[in-house]
């Protein structure tokens, strides 16, 4: 028998309208059932089979009792009777001669989702270098050209005589940045309608010819059978089809954040050359811009580098981009009575 106590969702569903069936063999109602009651469509269907002594099987044979309703058996491979109802308001209930029930829904709508937008920290671990210096054997930076490289720690280092230098700011290297953000904020699952599915009736006897008694179907509901899996179509008896599902596959989400490497720290320091190799006596301020610095007097013999101000760059986020979707899963297919 069809399992009870999952949600499901419906889709696919053929038009539910239907007409009262109350062939001979039905009962003491089936006297009344020729009032052609057609009930109330409500959103998800007609009341097919949901008033007493109803029937499609003709010809006489037993009668169910009660508000039972004689409807063809279910066919080889198929699970039923069973009853289905579809509708925009909270579902009603099944009748009491069902043992099961269980809810659904009908049409998925939407499964929104969003990313928090993904941000990096501050750096951390910037190494700063020192500066690059290239030197001239002459002024105005003509002549020989060499690159020197000034110790970090503040110490002498001697270069060969020069009449001019430029210099460029050290530079950071290493470091990362923290990452933050890219939270999912998840959307409700909606569907179109709600749906109900009664299953299992407490008494199935024969009935007419080839029929079996099944509970009313609730108001605006069909008599149905069902099978799992998604069958391309329905019994003869049986031809309007739905297929609804026991489940829904969430796969929604956001990819995961990244930072880039640190970009644009300064390092600041002070750069000096001396006439003296031992870096003794007056020191002369190296600009780090890159521009020429001339020696009027002399040559430089001697540079020294003293590490100043640090000031951070900054990373640059990737990531944060929704992925997945909403689907349903595990389908069975419900076929209605006219």
């Amino acid at each position: 028998m069809l399992r009870a106590g999952v949600a499901i969702s419906v889709v696919a569903l053929a038009a539910c309208g239907g007409e009262d069936f109350s062939p001979e063999g039905s009962g003491a109602a089936s006297s009344a059932s020729a009032s052609s009651s057609s009930g109330n469509s409500g959103t998800g269907g007609g009341t097919a089979g949901s008033g007493a002594g109803g029937s499609a099987t003709g010809g006489g044979g037993p009668i169910c009792a009660g508000s039972a309703v004689c409807v063809p058996a279910a066919p080889d491979g198929w699970e039923g009777p069973t009853a289905l109802w579809l509708g925009n308001d909270a579902p009603p209930e099944c009748d009491s001669g069902w043992m099961t029930a269980s809810t659904a829904h009908e049409g998925m709508v939407s499964g929104d989702v969003s990313c928090e937008a993904c941000t990096c920290g501050v750096p951390s671990m910037e190494v700063c270098g020192v500066p690059a210096v290239t030197i001239y054997s002459s002024n105005s930076c003509g002549g020989i050209v060499n690159n020197v490289v000034p110790k970090a720690n503040g110490g002498c280092t001697t270069i060969p005589s020069t009449f001019s230098m430029r210099a460029t700011a050290a530079e950071a290297t290493g470091g990362s940045c923290a990452t933050q953000g890219g939270s999912p904020t998840l959307g409700e699952i909606k569907f179109e309608n709600a749906a109900l599915l009664c299953n299992e009736p407490k008494d199935s006897e024969a009935c007419g010819k080839n029929g079996v008694c099944a509970p009313p179907a609730p108001a605006g509901g069909r008599l149905c059978v069902a099978k799992h899996g998604d069958e391309p179509s329905c019994p003869g008896e049986y031809p309007d089809r739905a297929v609804i599902y026991a489940g829904v596959a969430d796969t929604r989400g956001c990819t995961a954040c990244s930072c880039g490497a640190p970009k644009g720290a300064t390092c600041v320091g002070v750069l000096g050359a001396y006439l003296a190799t031992d870096c003794a006596g007056n020191k002369a301020p190296i600009a780090q811009d890159g521009s020429c610095v001339n020696n009027n007097i002399s040559t430089w013999t001697a540079l020294s580098y003293v590490p100043g101000m640090y000031i951070p760059g900054a990373c640059s986020p990737s990531g944060g981009v929704v992925t997945g979707e909403v689907s349903p899963m595990d389908p069975t297919t419900v076929c209605c009575h006219q």
